[in-house]
């Protein structure tokens, strides 16, 4: 499908519908920016009035200009300030919603105060369960996320040499993602949960501690940014751990890999296999009506079932870790009192430790957004140039940018398996 530069009213006339079918209030006062974009077509500073039924009203303070070229609503009128709103929507129903998982208290309270006669609900469970179920032109741009991924994991194994710092590989890496039209941005839907690309480590810095609701640990440059890689340098046997996202057109898809130059521990293989071997379970359990819940208790029996057998997975799988196998699924049975079955038409980010891919709840066994140019068995890639044949092959990028690829000899190369 080519999608156009902005988004058509079409497009946008599902999204509404979607919206209205999980409102429980007349209307709704939309403030933050990808609620905005997602209802709009546009990504300016303006207040949305969404009302159950007809034209939603789009006041811009900046820029009024281009939201009227980017955005197909009817009804665009400029905003001075926030108590123009009075004059603006002057019958906004008895019940009004506010995103209050995102919306700043100030901010709230500057734009709630001229709705006084309504009463003000939480609408953020709308928008959330709304957006959750993507349409065919979100699954295209997180497909055309997920490619940014394909290029890039293809194009680390060039790059791993001894001495090399984790922040040489990530600006490599934040290179062919932006020459593949990486978007430069990732946002993330809470507070203080801050991330760049994701995060580039190397051996036992995939085990530091950190804030971020995710397993893989990264010291940064310094104690202000821990994002992305730090200073620590390369070498031989230790494991590589990529955990970035793709980024298009405002949507994301999420992957990691691990790489090595020259053999990793027997361990650390047989705790990859049995990584690549739970994905597989939870990618047969991702199907419309079974049990979040209950997929995640699956999730935790099986590695502790692991852990107690004494086949060497605590530090893998044990804390943080163990939490992300499972993690978009916790989520989801948090907001949904564990026993809400999966919708159809759900993504998911499905992924331990070891690697990570974006799926897509459907009636059969959710297909993979971000499948490779390689199989499963090959995420662990093992780079000994001098120990191993290699075929060669091209990626074209975006902007006429050509990445040269190797794969061993004797596997399917990216060619034959696209």
């Amino acid at each position: 499908m080519e999608l156009m530069e902005y988004i058509p009213r079409e497009e946008l006339e599902r999204r509404w519908s979607r919206v209205r079918r999980f409102m429980d209030c007349d209307s709704m006062v939309i403030l933050q920016n990808v609620d905005l974009y997602y209802l709009t077509g546009t990504l300016q500073t303006a207040v949305l009035w969404f009302p159950r039924e007809g034209e939603p009203l789009f006041a811009v303070r900046k820029s009024y200009e281009r939201a009227k070229i980017e955005s197909p609503l009817k009804s665009i009128v400029p905003l001075k300030t926030y108590a123009d709103l009075r004059g603006l929507i002057p019958n906004p129903g008895e019940t009004v919603g506010f995103e209050m998982d995102v919306v700043p208290v100030a901010t709230f309270q500057q734009v709630s105060k001229y709705f006084e006669k309504c009463k003000i609900v939480d609408a953020s469970g709308t928008m959330r369960n709304a957006r959750a179920v993507k349409t065919s032109y979100e699954i295209d741009c997180i497909r055309r996320a997920a490619h940014q991924l394909d290029k890039v994991f293809l194009d680390i194994p060039l790059q791993l040499r001894e001495g090399l710092a984790e922040f040489e590989l990530a600006a490599r890496i934040e290179y062919v993602m932006r020459m593949a039209g990486h978007q430069g941005l990732s946002r993330v839907r809470r507070f203080n949960m801050e991330m760049h690309y994701g995060a580039v480590s190397f051996g036992e810095t995939a085990a530091y501690p950190h804030s971020f609701d995710g397993p893989v640990g990264v010291r940064g440059l310094y104690p202000a940014v821990p994002a992305m890689g730090g200073r620590k340098r390369l070498s031989r046997g230790e494991p590589v751990m990529i955990d970035i996202v793709g980024g298009y057109a405002g949507y994301i898809a999420d992957g990691s890999r691990v790489y090595s130059l020259g053999p990793v521990s027997p361990q650390m293989r047989s705790t990859h296999q049995f990584i690549l071997e739970l994905n597989g379970w939870i990618e047969e359990q991702l199907k419309p009506g079974n049990i979040p819940g209950e997929i995640y208790s699956g999730i935790l029996e099986r590695v502790d079932n692991r852990c107690s057998n004494g086949r060497g997975t605590e530090s893998l799988l044990s804390g943080t870790g163990r939490r992300r196998c499972g993690k978009h699924l916790r989520d989801y049975r948090k907001r949904t009192r564990k026993t809400h079955p999966l919708p159809s038409g759900h993504l998911y980010a499905v992924g331990g430790f070891a690697q990570e891919v974006t799926s897509r709840i459907r009636n059969r066994q959710a297909p993979l957004l971000t499948a490779m140019f390689f199989p499963k068995s090959h995420f662990l890639w093992q780079v000994a140039r001098k120990e191993q044949k290699y075929l060669s092959s091209t990626v074209e990028g975006s902007g006429g940018v050509s990445h040269s690829v190797t794969t061993p000899t004797g596997n399917p190369s990216w060619s034959e398996l696209a």
